[in-house]
């Protein structure tokens, strides 16, 4: 495929995510909304009322006929997530998926190995991974100022929205565990989690989960059930740490260079303790919108073949996380191994070619 080509694409769910994607399409050169998908006959009339344009339709097969639809790109509800992927890989088309890729490890890895076999473009809006404030953090961290990262503590906490199909695990700490893989380059050792059904429908509103890697640890606070909302991240190193605050308008990253120092006593055989009270300093961030970049790296995945920040198999890896963060929440919080040979050959093949398993199997 040419660069410049102008793709068709069919978005199928106009929910909560669907206006969001809609706007960042419309607004891309490099997109042409061709045709909504959408259950609800009122949202279709509605959305067709501002734009005549674009075709609606209540069927999926409408869309994945048309010879023209190059891509495919989904935000309906989580537990149909798969056979829409499935339905539109094997009808040739692209796929761009809303958070979270499927219910499954299983169904993820159906998607992957069927999108690598018809050679399409695969990819899952981990959003967060496309925020300049993510990637301002990272930079950070690699700095020799930083030094030694510790810990990631994040908490991710609101008023819900409350899903039907999915747990606040899969809602909302998929995206913390995708940040953390990023950021880190590595992978946890083992998983302990606590979560609790505070509404009687079977799926835990509030989650507590503990990641332990080889030299460092972070945790992850997720609910549905707080009365404010906090998208908070505090990230340690040995010499400096940062704050990360989502819902501040402006300057969401600060990095403290405050900590303590200790000493040897020669009088006693005690250490002395010293606090350093430095700066705090905010570094600078791309502001650009982050569906944009998403919507911009799926472009160029199809287009140019360049690796995004959230292909399926990056997403594949945070699915395996999630089902061994649900069998420690299963089991009253017992410490689980995450035994990474469990993902199949080609999965754990990636894993190791990026260098992300810090300690042999």
């Amino acid at each position: 495929m040419e660069a410049n080509t102008c793709l068709n694409v069919a978005l199928v769910g106009y929910g909560y995510w669907g206006p969001k994607l809609t706007r960042n399409i419309r607004e891309s050169s490099n997109f042409k909304l061709k045709i909504l998908v959408d259950k609800k006959q009122s949202l279709l009339h509605e959305f067709k009322f501002s734009n005549p344009e674009v075709e609606i339709s209540n069927e999926l097969e409408l869309a994945l006929a048309d010879d023209s639809v190059n891509c495919v790109v989904i935000a309906s509800p989580p537990n149909t997530h798969f056979e829409i992927a499935q339905k539109a890989l094997l009808a040739g088309k692209h796929v761009l998926v809303e958070k979270p890729f499927t219910s499954s490890f299983k169904e993820a890895s159906t998607l992957v190995d069927l999108a690598k076999e018809k050679g399409l473009c695969l990819m899952v809006d981990y959003t967060f991974l496309y925020n300049g404030t993510i990637e301002s953090i990272k930079k950070q961290i690699k700095k020799e100022a930083f030094g030694e990262l510790l810990y990631i503590d994040s908490v991710r906490i609101n008023l819900g929205i409350f899903q039907n199909d999915v747990n606040v695990v899969f809602d909302l700490a998929c995206h913390d565990l995708s940040i953390f893989n990023y950021l880190l380059e590595e992978l946890p050792l083992s998983v302990q989690a606590v979560g609790i059904d505070g509404l009687g429908n079977g799926l835990e509103n509030i989650a507590y989960v503990y990641l332990k890697y080889k030299q460092r640890f972070a945790h992850i606070n997720c609910s549905w059930s707080s009365p404010v909302k906090i998208r908070k991240m505090l990230i340690g190193g040995s010499k400096r740490a940062i704050l990360y605050n989502d819902i501040e308008p402006t300057d969401k990253i600060k990095v403290y260079d405050k900590g303590v120092v200790f000493q040897e006593s020669k009088e006693r055989d005690a250490a002395l303790q010293d606090y350093r009270m430095g700066e705090v300093y905010i570094p600078k961030y791309d502001t650009t919108e982050p569906l944009q970049k998403v919507v911009s790296s799926f472009y160029h995945a199809i287009v140019k073949k360049q690796a995004s920040n959230s292909d399926g198999q990056d997403a594949l890896i945070v699915m395996f996380m999630l089902e061994m963060i649900q069998k420690s929440i299963n089991l009253k919080g017992k410490e689980i191994q995450i035994e990474w040979e469990q993902v199949g050959p080609s999965l754990y093949s990636y894993i190791m070619s990026k260098g992300m398993l810090k300690e042999p199997f």
